[in-house]
This record gives C-alpha cells, structure tokens and sequence, in this order.
C-alpha cells in the first residue's frame, strides 16, 4: 500500500471515531436536558413555586427562561446544605438504631444497669472499661443492650451472660455499632 492510501484510511477511521463521539455527546446532552426539565416540571407541579403568569405580551421563550430561573432560585433556597444533609442523615441513622435497640430488647443507662446488677456506676464503667459489659455511645453517654443480662444463674456471672467477656475481646476492634451487630444476629 502506498503511503496517501494509509494516511487517506487513517483519517477515514479517525473521523468516524469523531462522528461517534459526537453522536454519544449529542445523545447524552439531550438526556440530560430531558432529566433537568423533568425535575423542574415536577418541582412546578408540586405548587411550592408560584410562576409568574401576569405578563400575557410576554414571548414563550422569555416566560420559559423567568420559569426556569424561578424554579433554580426555589430549588436552591430550599435545598439543604451539605452540612445539614450529613446531619439529617445521621439523625436518622441514630433514630434508625435506636428503634432497632428498642426491638432486639433495650438497653439500660449506666445507673439503671448499676441498680439491676446491684453495683455502683463506678463499677459499671468499670466493668465496661475492662470489656466485661458491652456498651453502645449514643450521645455522650454509654447504654448496656439487655440482652446480655440474665438472672438464669447457670448461664451467668453475676447477671451477666457468661462468655461475654471474652467474645468481646475477640471483636473489641470494631465500631459498637458493628460489635452490636455481630452480638445480636437473628436466629441466633
């Protein structure tokens, strides 16, 4: 093959590699705009936003760009920030667990689990210090799942479950969370 024949073969593949990219582009600009006006006609729909529709002179073109703009400016005022999303999403998170706690059981504050094993709060942090109760943090203060206390004396020490220590030496690398979850498995 003659070298003008490569080259003329090359640019041929070259611009059909072009044709695609910009087809792929084309298609991609289209669904994008097509979920950006769907988004806005749902957000119109919901009448949280009041259009303006005073103006009858005004072209189609000139009340579709004041509608747009209204419904981005709504849009952004009533969006949360990062800040406030990360801490709805943790307050359901906690909410979340708490129901779960409350499910598989309960759980005792520190005062309530020193009274029902019949020993003070300073053994109680003591103990859990040790890793001879297991405790969940929720808000600055330690909360004893039930489910590791027992009055069944063959199955405990001193009201709680035997064993427990030194399972929870084996796992005390992990979060509470992730520690609760593996104490607390259904079927179990």
């Amino acid at each position: 093959m003659t070298t003008a024949i490569k080259k003329e073969k090359i640019a041929t593949r070259s611009s059909d590699k072009h044709l695609k990219l910009s087809i792929n582009n084309e298609g991609s600009k289209v669904t994008r705009l097509k979920n950006i006006f769907n988004d806005m006609l749902d957000v119109a729909s919901t009448s949280e936003v009041v259009l303006k529709n005073n103006n009858l002179s005004q072209t189609d073109d000139d009340y579709a760009i004041d509608a747009i703009i209204e419904l981005i400016r709504h849009k952004y005022e009533n969006s949360p920030s990062k800040e406030k999303q990360r801490l709805l999403r943790r307050a359901k998170s906690k909410s979340m667990f708490l129901a779960r706690l409350n499910q598989d059981g309960g759980y005792l504050s520190s005062a309530e689990t020193a009274e029902s094993l019949g020993i003070t709060k300073t053994i109680v942090r003591n103990w859990k210090e040790q890793g001879n109760l297991f405790a969940i943090k929720l808000d600055n203060e330690f909360v004893y799942p039930i489910f590791q206390f027992t009055d069944e004396e063959h199955i405990s020490n001193k009201g709680v479950l035997k064993g427990l220590p030194e399972l929870l030496k084996l796992i005390n690398t992990f979060s509470d969370r992730m520690q609760y979850s593996f104490l607390w498995k259904k079927g179990m």
